[in-house]
């Protein structure tokens, strides 16, 4: 994966975590679960509807939904899976039942806070490295389209000449689509070209 898409992951993740008060609302959640004894079901429903709202508009609202499946199924394997905005939310909405007895306990709530604060700690350091290195998150400009394109090194079998002829053939369909969307033949810009050994 290219650094600025690195950067753009983090500062994403960085963002959703201010945006939602992401930190806040384990933080509440904790409360809830350890104040759960001492509260009638009605504190404890209301307490756990507000939770379970805030949980369900991380679901329909965050910025990783509009992630390409292959950038998520990275995250979802990775070591901050844990911590992502959709896991929190899904992790509220799951750990506070209806019975305020089997609701999650704020033990389990604080490991994914401490995991959190450690992870956010580690992306702010990140992303002041990568600045101080000039890596930047790349921008799409107005009235552009990006595409990434992820070729299987199997299609090419690691021939210049085969490769060659795959971006061409990319490069053919992007013109006609840039030719329906404007009409006009555009060429395609290259902006970033990476490799691994998959």
């Amino acid at each position: 994966m290219i650094a600025s898409r690195l950067v753009a992951i983090a500062q994403d993740l960085a963002r959703e975590y201010q945006r939602f008060q992401l930190t806040e609302l384990l933080q509440r959640a904790s409360q809830v679960s350890a104040s759960r004894p001492n509260m009638n079901p009605q504190q404890y429903n209301q307490a756990v509807n507000e939770l379970k709202t805030r949980a369900q508009a991380i679901l329909e609202e965050n910025v990783f939904r509009t992630y390409p499946l292959d950038t998520l199924k990275v995250l979802s394997n990775s070591e901050i899976s844990s911590i992502l905005p959709s896991t929190i939310a899904n992790l509220i909405i799951g750990g506070f039942p209806g019975r305020k007895e089997a609701g999650i306990s704020s033990a389990e709530i604080n490991m994914y806070l401490s995991e959190a604060n450690s992870v956010l700690a580690q992306i702010n350091g990140f992303l002041q490295f990568n600045s101080r290195l000039g890596v930047e998150k790349h921008e799409v400009p107005e009235q552009k389209v990006a595409l990434d394109l992820k070729l299987p090194r199997t299609i090419f079998r690691n021939e210049l000449g085969i490769f060659e002829q795959r971006l061409s053939n990319f490069s053919n369909f992007f013109k006609s689509v840039t030719e329906l969307a404007t009409g006009t033949r555009e060429n395609a810009e290259l902006v970033y070209l990476s490799t691994s050994d998959q």
